[in-house]
């Protein structure tokens, strides 16, 4: 009877198994950083680390084949909302991984589940606005512009601070592209917004 009962049980196991790829935004870990350039006393741009979780319980191997991300970047007459090319690293937890830039392609195994990072380019140079508003950080930068120093502690800021970071985030969107190699139309998998992101626990990076 036990092992009726345990052959049973795998063939429902098999039936129920998923035929598509997971795809999680996980909460921001690490710090924003604030490029600041001491030749042209600027912030010339702010890097966002977001950060997912792409699972595949399916019986297939999955390759991502392209990432891009959505924002508003480049610079005065350049400056638009578009689509971006990022580079795609893997988090092995204090370890970041150059795994793959937009154009090479990834492969998550069955039964695999892997945690990755994009870091935005939000550009900020001639955003007078926002110079004004982080003027207190970026007088610190001034007077120590070593690399962790560009890595602000939201702990740090202000609530109207963290209200203008999450702004620039507002109209954001991650779009992975997958070949799962299912005939379930789920090749193109969307993240249309940022939201977990300027939250507790991030660390600099």
């Amino acid at each position: 009877m036990k092992t009726i009962l345990i052959i049973l049980l795998s063939l429902f196991q098999i039936a129920d198994k998923p035929n598509y790829v997971i795809i999680r935004q996980q909460e921001g870990t690490r710090f924003p950083r604030f490029g600041y350039t001491p030749v042209k006393d600027r912030v010339m741009r702010v890097q966002f680390p977001i950060e997912f979780i792409v699972e595949n319980p399916t019986d297939t191997d999955t390759e991502i084949t392209m990432i891009d991300y959505r924002t508003v970047s480049g610079y005065g007459m350049n400056k638009r909302l578009g689509w971006w090319g990022v580079d795609l690293l893997e988090d092995r937890g204090d370890t970041l991984i150059s795994i793959a830039d937009r154009q090479r392609i990834q492969r998550i195994y069955p039964e695999e589940k892997r945690h990755y990072i994009i870091f935005t380019e939000h550009t900020v140079y001639d955003d007078t606005l926002f110079h004004s508003i982080f003027k207190k950080q970026i007088d610190i930068m001034r007077q120590d512009s070593s690399p962790e120093k560009k890595f602000i502690n939201p702990e740090t800021l202000t609530s109207f601070q963290l209200a203008y970071l999450r702004g620039m985030l507002s109209k954001d969107s991650l779009k992975i592209i997958l070949d799962t190699g299912l005939d379930n139309g789920t090749d193109n998998l969307f993240l249309y917004s940022i939201l977990k992101y300027l939250t507790q626990n991030q660390r600099a990076t």
